[in-house]
C-alpha cells in the first residue's frame, strides 16, 4: 500500500470520526453508531498495512486517537446521563406501586 492510499485511508478514518462527535452533540447516537460500523472496516484495512512513520502520519494518527478519546468521553457522558434517568424513573414506578397497594 502506497503512501497515498494510507493517507486517504486516515483522512476516511478522521473525517468520519469528526462527523460523529458532531452528531453525538446534536444527540443522534443512533447515527454514531452506524458510522462507527463502517469505521470498522477502514480500520481494518489500516491495520492490516504497514503504516509509516513519517512525521506527518505520526501527528494524523494522534489528532484520531485525539478525536477518539473525545467522542469516548461524549458517549460516557451520554451514557451516565440515561442511567441517571433511568434511575428516576424505576424510583418513580416504585413510588406509584407503593401508592397503588396502600390504596
Amino acid at each position: 500500500m502506497d503512501a497515498d492510499e494510507q493517507k486517504q485511508l486516515l483522512d476516511v478514518l478522521q473525517n468520519q470520526l469528526e462527523m460523529q462527535i458532531e452528531l453525538a452533540r446534536q444527540g443522534n447516537y443512533k447515527q454514531v453508531e452506524l458510522i462507527a460500523e463502517e469505521n470498522d472496516d477502514t480500520l481494518k484495512r489500516i491495520v492490516a498495512q504497514k503504516t509509516s512513520t513519517s512525521e506527518n502520519f505520526e501527528k494524523q494518527r494522534n489528532q484520531i486517537l485525539t478525536l477518539y478519546k473525545k467522542l469516548e468521553l461524549m458517549i460516557a457522558a451520554e451514557k451516565s446521563i440515561v442511567e441517571n434517568q433511568q434511575h428516576q424513573a424505576d424510583n418513580v414506578r416504585k413510588t406509584l406501586g407503593i401508592y397503588r397497594t396502600s390504596s
